[in-house]
């Protein structure tokens, strides 16, 4: 028998993506056998052998290759675990320099929504499937920055001084900010002074448009942008919604965390019909710290019958778990603290639904992981 390279599964839609195929037809033939997959969590991985193999026997009952003689069953993955498999995959996309990325905030006027934790392990989940991405600390408080694992008291230079060099000179220079954090993820950080910026850009003509002239330079060499923001409807988080194409909302499942959000959709109106930023959109609207409890079933239930007629409420939702807080103690993502956790599979959900939309993760699927129990909150 021929030897066989190692090969390494990926992602069933990124096998998809790499080769062209409609993602549902590799679904559906993964489903009735006619194409080895192996099932992880919510998702399909298969080898990208396999995959052209499907394909180049027209759909056919998957048969036993010709260079493998008396190989009867279908082959079998190695054996990983899933946290093994993900950080060997090696990334299927390849740069594209005409295109520019998708500029995401995620924001909500609201403290504890956790707006610092999606950003961070949402960058993550779209790093692990390849993507280039750029975290923007947008908060003065520099919360971001800490779980990336920086020292603010550390650092040269920060979105602080590259918003002062703009409004002094008018010449976007970002590039000098950008560090590689220890998690992984580039970023431009942030400290204290960016609080002082703002009051600084409150008076100068150009201020509501600083951070879009930044990013601009930087678009062509990633393919998202992350910014997170601060808990409030100030300058700062003006000019996130203005230089952004999209925005997350993160809601808390609580009834106070439901002002919130009608207060930043109230929000949105208002830049678009300004024409501060007339192409906004909500991506969706991220239920977070989710529990078991009466009271978060029926925030879950009010929010995607009421919200969910105006704008998308992603089926995937985010449980409360200290994990999280442990992860960004120890200056890591979710997803490399604790890969298998249902909060790392969450934001991995959460990024295919960004990529493919809501029918990548089913409300059923995600409704069945709601919440783990409270010796876990």
């Amino acid at each position: 028998m021929q030897e066989k390279t190692f090969e390494v599964p990926v992602p069933l839609r990124q096998a998809a993506d790499t080769t062209g195929v409609q993602y549902h037809r590799l679904r559906k033939a993964a489903g009735d056998g006619r194409l080895a997959a192996q099932k992880m969590g919510n998702q399909y991985v298969v080898l990208l052998s396999d995959v052209q193999r499907f394909l180049q026997q027209g759909d056919r009952r998957r048969r036993p290759p010709d260079n493998l003689q008396g190989e009867t069953a279908p082959p079998t993955f190695p054996a990983s675990t899933p946290e093994k498999i993900v950080p060997q995959a090696k990334p299927a996309l390849k740069p594209d320099p005409l295109k520019l990325a998708r500029i995401i905030t995620i924001t909500a006027p609201k403290g504890g929504t956790g707006k610092t934790t999606t950003t961070l392990n949402l960058g993550a989940a779209l790093a692990e499937l390849g993507y280039r991405v750029l975290l923007v600390d947008c908060d003065p408080q520099g919360n971001l920055t800490l779980s990336a694992g920086i020292e603010a008291s550390q650092l040269k230079s920060s979105l602080d001084s590259a918003i002062k060099h703009y409004m002094a000179t008018y010449t976007p220079q970002i590039e000098p900010t950008i560090i590689k954090a220890p998690v992984g993820l580039d970023i431009v950080p942030s400290n204290i002074r960016l609080a002082g910026t703002a009051d600084e850009m409150l008076i100068n003509s150009q201020g509501v448009w600083v951070l879009q002239k930044l990013l601009r330079s930087v678009r062509p060499n990633y393919d998202f942008i992350l910014i997170d923001t601060l808990p409030s409807l100030g300058v700062l988080v003006k000019n996130a919604l203005v230089a952004a194409q999209e925005l997350i909302i993160p809601h808390e499942s609580e009834p106070l965390s439901t002002e919130a959000v009608a207060m930043m959709m109230k929000q949105v109106d208002i830049i678009r019909r300004s024409e501060l930023n007339s192409d906004l959109k909500i991506a969706g609207i991220l239920l977070t710290k989710v529990t078991k409890s009466k009271v978060h079933r029926e925030v879950i239930d009010f929010t995607r019958d009421e919200f969910g007629k105006h704008v998308r409420v992603f089926n995937t939702v985010i449980e409360r778990s200290v994990q999280f807080a442990e992860a960004q103690g120890l200056h890591k993502t979710i997803l490399s603290y604790k890969p298998k956790d249902k909060g790392a599979q969450a934001y991995r959900n959460l990024a295919q639904e960004l990529l493919y939309g809501s029918a990548a993760v089913k409300f059923s699927e995600a409704d069945e992981e709601l919440a783990m129990s409270e010796e876990h909150s």
